[in-house]
Order: C-alpha cells, then structure tokens, then sequence
C-alpha cells in the first residue's frame, strides 16, 4: 500500500469522520444489529417503528434516489445498497473492527427508550480515529507493508498504452522510481477539496472561502494520473457537486484538527434556526432529518455575506445539542446572552440595521410557531421523527420541530461551510470496480481500479449521511478482489 501522507496523518478523511456507516439491515433488524456484533448494547434499544427491517434496502435505495433527484447511477446504486450488509460484517468479522450502536450521535430518548432515526444505527469504536487504527491493525496482522511519504506521480502502462502495470513514484527525500502492480493498480486517493485551484475550477470561485475538514492531502491527483489512459470521468456538470457541512468558523481553514476532527460539526441546527450577517434566516432548519440536509445546508452557508450561519438556541433545546459538539471547549466561540437584545449586540452583525433584522425575525418565528400551535394544539415536539411542527406562513418555512425561541439563556453558533469530499469522479464498473474507458464506450481499462471519494456517479447534489465510508468498504473490496484475481491469473 502506497500512502501520500506522513504515517502520522494517515487513513485520508476517514481519519476525520465519525465513522458512521449506513447499510440495508436485513430481517429480523434488530436480531441483524446485535450479531455484528456491537459493543454497547442497552436493553433499552428500541426500533424506529413496528416494521421490519428498521432500514432496509428499500429504504436506502430509496433515500439515494430522493436526496440525488434521481441522478445517482443505477448500477452502482444497486452495488452500494446490496454489498452494505455484508462489507460491514466483513469489517467486523473478517478484520476486527469494532462496531457500536450510535446512541449519542443517531437517537434521543424517548419515553425512557433510545430511538434511532435517519438511518443511521452504526458507528466504529472511536469513530474514524478508531477506525484507521483497526483497519491498520488488520493490514498489520496479514503482513501487508505500507509505505508512506510516497507521492504517485504517474502510471506505468503496457508499452502499448493498453493496460496498467504499476506507477511512478516520488519519495520524501526526492528519489524516483516505480514500482510494479501484477493484478493491477488500486486508486483510492480522495477528491480534490484540499487543493484551493482545483476547487475554484470545478466548484466555482465562492469554493475558497470553504473550510477544509479532513486531509490536507486530497487534491484530486487522480484527475492527472489518468489523463495518458483516457479514463472515463462522471458527477455532476464539471464536477459541480461536493459534500459539505455546517463547521465551526474559527476553525483552521486549510485542514481539519487531528484531536477534535468531527467534532467541529454543528449539527444541532435542526433544534434551533440559522440567520446570517444581515440577521435573515435563509434555509428551512427543519426540512428533514439532519443525515438528508446538512450536505445542501453547509453550501447555503457559503453564499451568505462572509459564508457565515449563525445557529441560535434556547434553554429548550441546548440541553439536546450533541455535547461532542458543542460542549465548552469545544465551540471556539459560544456566543451567550440572557435576553434576545443582549444576544443581538453580542452577534456582531453587519450593522445596527441587521441586529433590528435579527429580533424582528425572531419576532415573526415565534409567532408563526404560535400560530401553528393555536391551529395544531396536540401536535407535539420529537426530534427523533419528522414531527410536522412547521412555520408554513413564514417566506422561508421551517418545516419540523419548530418551537419559539423564546426562554433564555441563548445560545449561539457561528458556522461556515466545512468541505468534506467532491461527488465527480472516476467512472467504474459497479461489479469489478475497474475504471471504464473514454475511448470506448463500456470498456473496461486493464489494470485500473478504484474506490472511495475518486470515483464519481453516486452522489449529486446532496448527500445521505454515513454513505462514504459505506461506498468505500463496499467498491474498495470490489476492487481488491479483481486486482487479487487478475494476480492470480498471472501466475
């Protein structure tokens, strides 16, 4: 294995991901669940509802389908949501890693009972921290040696141009030269987000003002490695598409903290409401469950004046914020007030027309939630399920879990767009994971395979939360495998 960072920024954006993993639970889900296994099980789990499965592959599918507008590829849709149960229990069962129930991050208690919502069920120990260091493990027990400092610059091909034989290389200390792949070559070398040129080209201009969240060693190498072999590219128009997410605005801008790495994601804005510098809301806090809109809501923020959201809170729902996110300490800068007018001088807005702007939103908020609760008396509020308390008469509805923000103390947040990976891509066959060909529709290029954030045709436009790390394991064995097999046949 062949890995461009230090050994002590090793595993790319995995390192830096709460090692969420979505996957099609297959009948009797809660039986499925527990004989992964997971390793902190309560008895007070509870299912989203009555159904079977809690999350099937009907379910996933369908949630791809809805948050891509219908554009995400057929084929490797299929591969995704079919191979997701069994990658994870290869993870757990094959390679040691350790998975759990993501009580803290997937579920609120409800009715003195854990409810899971989303989704999302499972988290490796440690989260992705946890998970690199399981996964290194593994590579270790089965004698795999990896080299790190090694900069791909090239791949080697038949002298015909016909296939792919092994890569050129750059070492720390500057020595060249290649090295040979018999079953062929592996890329899983991320996006682009960390390289500011290639963001401003494929994203557009308002891209760097975005925080980069993970890697500072994702700078879309793959796009020059396979240029000589002419591999087919797929996403959204130019590459237009990126997962993003509401992120702490005095972060780092240029690479994510190795101690604190997800935990500067702020997550809570389904419980609150989010305004810019001007005081405005501009986006519906409550459109569905945060896993299907933080992707779309961190670049709503980037199009604000400074890309800046501010989050706001009550005393009603800070008690429910995630403290892996939002406890003291881990805010860079909690902003907080007794009263409204105080919190309103202490935002530093725009302008004394903008703090005006902010309480008059307010304003307006809490009486459209009034309104709904005159005409909705019994309507109550639940995070765990799209609880249909909206705002509906406001310009920019909230759709669930609207309440008044009314009862001090306040709490705010200010965000910007935290850039975790780019949706275009290598184009790749969704059985064998090789790298298709632009020359020749269909065709597959010998020798070339790929998985994770390089490859394209999956994700457009928005994002279902935990699916990364799920298209990685499920596309990275599928192209171990026909590397492993193409060997094989050498020999």
């Amino acid at each position: 294995m062949l890995e461009k960072a230090p050994e002590e920024q090793k595993g790319g954006n995995t390192f830096y991901t709460a090692g969420a993993y979505r996957c099609a639970i297959p009948s009797p889900a809660l039986d499925s669940l527990l004989s992964i296994p997971v390793h902190n099980v309560a008895e007070s789990v509870q299912p989203e509802s009555d159904r079977e499965p809690l999350y099937g592959a009907g379910d996933f599918r369908a949630d791809m389908e809805r948050v891509t507008k219908g554009e995400c590829d057929e084929g490797l849709t299929t591969a995704l949501v079919e191979g997701s149960w069994d990658a994870v229990r290869w993870l757990s069962q094959r390679h040691g890693v350790r998975f759990r129930l993501s009580y803290e991050r997937q579920a609120y208690s409800v009715e003195g009972k854990f409810r899971f919502w989303g989704g999302l069920f499972l988290s490796t120990q440690g989260g992705g921290k946890g998970l690199v260091e399981q996964q290194h493990a593994s590579v270790r027990r089965n004698g795999i040696r990896v080299l790190y400092n090694v900069h791909v610059t090239g791949l080697v091909t038949r002298f015909d141009g016909t296939a792919v034989e092994g890569v050129d290389v750059c070492l720390a200390d500057g020595r060249r030269g290649w090295i040979e792949a018999t079953g062929g070559v592996v890329l899983a070398c991320g996006g682009f987000e960390s390289d500011r040129d290639k963001r401003a080209r494929h994203l557009g201009p308002s891209w760097l003002a975005a925080h980069v969240r993970g890697t500072p060693h994702n700078t879309g190498d793959f796009l020059s490695l396979v240029e000589p072999v002419r591999a087919k590219l797929s996403g959204e128009a130019s590459f237009g598409g990126c997962h993003a997410t509401c992120w702490d605005a005095l972060t780092d801008a240029d690479i994510g903290d190795a101690n604190l790495t997800n935990q500067f994601t702020k997550s809570g804005y389904p419980l609150g409401i989010i305004v810019n510098r001007q005081g405005r809301r501009f986006v519906d806090e409550g459109e569905d469950m945060r896993n299907y809109t933080y992707a779309k809501i961190g670049k709503a923020i980037l199009d604000q004046p400074r890309s800046i959201g501010i989050q706001i809170y009550d005393s009603k729902t800070i008690p429910l914020l995630r403290r892996e996110e939002y406890a003291s300490g881990i805010v860079k800068r909690p902003i907080e007030a007794d009263t409204l007018e105080e919190l309103a001088k202490r935002l530093k807005l725009q302008d004394a027309e903008a703090e005006a702007a902010f309480l008059e939103e307010i304003h307006n908020f809490n009486a459209a939630v009034r309104s709904f609760e005159r005409d909705n008396g019994d309507r109550k509020f639940d995070p765990s399920v799209r609880d249909g308390r909206g705002t509906a008469e406001l310009p920019i509805p909230k759709s669930n879990w609207a309440q008044q923000i009314n009862k001090g103390p306040f709490l705010a947040v200010e965000t910007t767009c935290g850039i975790t990976f780019t949706f275009g891509g290598l184009s790749i066959d969704p059985m064998t994971a090789s790298v298709l060909s632009a020359k020749d529709e269909g065709a597959s290029i010998e020798g070339l395979y790929a998985a994770g954030e390089c490859t394209g045709g999956l994700f457009y436009h928005n994002y279902p939360g935990g699916s990364g790390l799920t298209s990685g394991t499920v596309f990275g064995r599928k192209a171990g495998r026909s590397a492993a097999l193409a060997a094989l046949e050498k020999q």
